[in-house]
């Protein structure tokens, strides 16, 4: 069994905890899995995966327990683009995997396919005070923490020039100067109204290995 986190509004709640969750009722999504139209209930690995919904005092945040075969993990991120996108529909599915498969921090913005009814039992309120322990804050956090962790391994001069391009864009719009000594390599940002600067190395592209 697999716990995953779906929101409903607070006025169902109760019931839905009682009664379940009728797949054929509370579907919002329907794809095609292994060559077959599914419907599913959209949920998160992590109940601050969506924010908003989070936030909302309006919806009630249920914690359901699934039968790992019932659930599948896509790319979130990739639906919403290939909604406007078609050309993206295919690296959509490309991206869904059986959650027992799935890698924590792989995507950006997972989403559980729930294709199953939930019955009563299965179903309780998430406690956001008392509920058990959630090991990231968000899978957002996780996914970039991991392409940061991997560049760090890869490029030792990583963050140099993780800082050196985010201190440029704001030189770009103004915000500080921006002092380049082309000679020795150095590059000097400095905030206009504190007068602070910042020194960096000017990163060396082609020293990079590309991911």
């Amino acid at each position: 069994m697999v716990e995953v986190y779906y929101y409903v509004p607070s006025k169902d709640a109760e019931n839905l905890i009682d009664c379940g969750i009728k797949l054929s009722q509370w579907y919002d999504r329907e794809i095609i899995l292994n060559s077959e139209p599914k419907k599913c209930l959209t949920a998160y690995l992590n109940p601050r995966d969506n924010m908003e919904k989070y936030r909302d005092t309006s919806l009630t945040c249920l914690k359901l327990l699934v039968e790992e075969k019932y659930c599948y993990v896509c790319d979130g991120a990739l639906y919403s683009m290939s909604m406007k996108n078609p050309c993206l529909t295919q690296l959509f599915y490309e991206s869904i995997v059986p959650v027992d498969k799935y890698i924590f921090g792989t995507y950006m913005l997972p989403e559980c396919l729930v294709t199953t009814t939930i019955i009563g039992g299965f179903i309780r309120e998430m406690n956001k005070k008392q509920d058990s322990p959630i090991l990231f804050e968000n899978s957002a956090e996780l996914y970039l923490r991991n392409i940061i962790e991997t560049n760090r391994d890869k490029n030792p001069q990583f963050d140099n020039m993780l800082l050196f391009y985010f201190f440029s864009s704001l030189a770009e719009i103004s915000e500080i100067d921006k002092i380049v000594d082309k000679e020795n390599k150095w590059v000097i940002f400095r905030n206009r109204r504190t007068n602070k600067i910042i020194t960096l190395r000017v990163p060396d592209i082609n020293e990079v290995d590309v991911l």
